[in-house]
């Protein structure tokens, strides 16, 4: 059962373009027995309290407390409470076919009709349909304020987990990069246009990612290759070609920087300790 729905923002409001065309915000509960959700208008539905089975675009879905579901126009959703405590939405209806960005930013479509929202979002929307039941025009003004707040509210939460999971990406593949180019004269710069993004914000989200420095990455990613080289049994010379080091000398001064030793005390060091495991065996 839902409450009467309200014409809270119009195309035009006092001469004002608000580019939402008409906007209804109502609020509903559903019961026990099968009810069915349709508006002529894009739809969001808010779960606030309670739960709900949900048969929407030949699926089911099971709706709880901060979940929100999409139903294009014209659309039947056929919900069912689930359990004793009664379930409670808000549902924001729009005319405008713009709004689909809004709600693609927040993971809802037709493919995928079913997204999370903060709790903080749920006193928005009760305080959004309080303001649209007065009706008056100065309610309408700050509809349009309050609803604006929300849709920011959620589009920005997704770009931002959006851009979380894109510098993510950008990480990993510096990571596989480094991986496979360490022997290689390679720099920030070079691994930053590898990913056609800018220096300084690639040093910036790598070092906020791992916790050191792209630079400082590729460092010990080398020493810890040239430890290997140096264990089977290559000279000094040679591991710090094959560790992308121009001369054996830059290479000593990383080596000891990080090892606290230099590359032919770990070679000696390495050696007696393999005399030993060797002496030791029966």
């Amino acid at each position: 059962m839902e409450d009467n729905g309200v014409f809270l923002i119009k195309k035009e409001i006092g001469g004002i373009d608000v580019n939402l065309h008409a906007v209804r915000i109502a609020h509903g509960y559903a019961s026990p027995e099968t009810a069915e959700l349709t508006d002529v208008s894009d739809c969001v539905y808010f779960a606030v309290k309670g739960r709900c089975n949900v048969a929407l675009y030949e699926k089911n879905f099971t709706v709880n407390k901060g979940t929100a579901f999409f139903a294009a126009r014209n659309t039947k959703a056929r919900c069912r409470q689930i359990g004793d405590e009664p379930f409670e939405y808000y549902s924001i209806a729009f005319d405008s076919l713009d709004c689909r960005t809004v709600f693609a930013r927040m993971n809802l479509s037709k493919t995928q009709p079913i997204s999370r929202f903060d709790d903080s979002i749920a006193g928005s929307l009760a305080r959004l349909y309080e303001t649209a039941k007065t009706g008056t025009v100065a309610s309408a003004y700050a509809g349009i304020s309050q609803l604006y707040a929300i849709l920011s509210a959620l589009a920005e939460r997704y770009l931002s987990q959006e851009s979380d999971d894109i510098e993510n990406e950008y990480v990993k593949k510096a990571i596989a990069f480094m991986s496979a180019k360490y022997y290689d004269d390679i720099n920030v710069n070079a691994i930053a246009d590898a990913l056609k993004i800018n220096r300084s914000y690639f040093s910036v989200l790598f070092k906020k990612a791992m916790g050191v420095s792209p630079i400082q990455y590729l460092t010990e990613l080398r020493i810890s290759q040239a430890c290997k080289l140096l264990a089977m049994g290559k000279t000094v010379v040679d591991t710090a070609i094959l560790t992308g080091y121009n001369t054996p000398a830059n290479f000593g001064y990383n080596f000891k920087r990080i090892m606290k030793m230099s590359p032919i005390e770990y070679k000696k060091e390495y050696c007696k300790q393999e005399q030993k495991g060797g002496n030791e065996k029966p």
